[in-house]
């Protein structure tokens, strides 16, 4: 079982930082940025 892929592993800060990136990327998506756009936006 991967643990990782579950959240596990992360601080809860760290968890705050991936779902804020993930919320960006879904708002990029959303204007149809490419997916290479929004990989390098970070």
């Amino acid at each position: 079982m991967c643990l990782v892929g579950l959240g596990r592993g992360l601080t809860a800060a760290g968890r705050q930082r991936r779902e804020a990136v993930r919320r960006q990327a879904a708002e990029l998506f959303e204007q149809k940025i490419k997916p290479l756009e929004v990989a390098v936006s970070g």
